[in-house]
């Protein structure tokens, strides 16, 4: 059985990095996929409640912001990344 990106975000199992072999075939996700990645990966063991907390909003709210079918918005990802110590970056490829 062949599990999706998205999928095996919403089963919650982990994300393995990304490989730098020679011959790795390289994918290009989503924004969506992308955002809801990066977040997973800064919270890392930290407690949802944290970044709730230090985002002042809900639970469900701050979980949403590692839903890849959820579309963040610019200031939430702002907001995310300052709460978990990063700064947030854009670039065009």
């Amino acid at each position: 059985m062949t599990l999706t990106l998205d999928g095996r975000m919403d089963e919650g199992q982990p994300i393995p990095a990304p490989s730098l072999a020679p011959d790795a075939l390289l994918i290009a996700p989503s924004a969506r996929i992308q955002a809801a990645l990066l977040v997973r990966r800064a919270r890392a063991d930290r407690p949802f409640a944290e970044l709730a907390r230090a985002l002042d909003t809900s639970w469900p709210a701050a979980k949403r912001l590692e839903d890849p079918h959820h579309s963040p918005t610019l200031r939430q990802l702002e907001r995310a990344a300052a709460a978990l110590g990063k700064r947030l970056v854009l670039a065009f490829e």
